[in-house]
């Protein structure tokens, strides 16, 4: 999950260490760990999120997802709850994920921004 400056400061205001949860990735966005497959703040004995108050803006829009190459927003098919996400849904978080992207430094075309439930 791609990390926002706003995402940094709020976690490590919780007194975790950016290079205890943070990595930069081939793409060079400041990135989530991973451990065994499951993000670091992942939880296997409870099954959450050890941070879910707090978490990153990214978490709380998934399973929908930016698509650079496409310039398009829609939802994450690698998601198993992704069937469960509306038209609704995806208009509703459309604002936060703009927002997330130009905290990112991403800058989209609004008009030929695409906004596709899924395939």
């Amino acid at each position: 999950m791609v990390l926002t400056p706003s995402d940094v400061i709020r976690i490590t205001s919780l007194g975790y260490k950016l290079k205890e949860f943070a990595s930069i990735s081939n793409d060079g966005l400041l990135r989530l760990k991973n451990r065994e497959g499951y993000c670091i703040f992942f939880n296997p004995d409870t099954k959450s999120c050890k941070i879910y108050k707090w978490r990153p803006r990214g978490c709380r829009v998934y399973p929908i997802i930016y698509l650079v190459e496409d310039n398009t927003i829609t939802v994450d098919n690698e998601c198993t709850m992704y069937r469960t996400v509306t038209q609704s849904d995806l208009i509703k978080v459309l604002p936060e994920v703009i927002c997330l992207l130009h905290e990112l430094g991403i800058e989209l075309n609004l008009n030929r921004l695409r906004v596709k439930l899924r395939e």
